[in-house]
């Protein structure tokens, strides 16, 4: 074992060694109204994912979310950004902690087909 690692084992006991990562989030919120009704709201983050050894990790979540829209209306944004940016989009189900921790591992997060 690596010196600090073998004293942080020691130190609690050879129990199991767990994994820390820190997310610092920066939300930036958008509302779509049609007639001073919010149909969509679009909340783009930034999330830096902080790990051990000081390694470092940034990606973007783009989340649309339907308010007092109709299923129609969060289809034809959702299309929009897909069609717009398809070469940079990628459908990710995951919650930000699991993609972040994906990434700081030196994996990819899983990707769902969007065509």
């Amino acid at each position: 074992f690596w010196g600090p690692l073998k004293r942080a084992k020691q130190a609690g006991r050879n129990m199991s060694l767990q994994e820390v990562i820190r997310l610092e989030v920066e939300t930036h919120r958008f509302n779509l109204e049609q007639e001073n009704e919010q149909k969509i709201q679009l909340a783009l983050d930034q999330v830096t994912a902080m790990g051990p050894f000081n390694i470092q990790k940034r990606f973007y979540e783009l989340e649309i979310e339907r308010m007092d829209g109709t299923e129609r209306d969060l289809e034809r944004v959702s299309s929009f950004f897909l069609d717009t940016y398809k070469d940079n989009l990628k459908l990710a189900p995951q919650a930000k902690w699991i993609k972040a921790l994906e990434l700081i591992r030196g994996r990819e997060p899983k990707i769902i087909d969007s065509t």
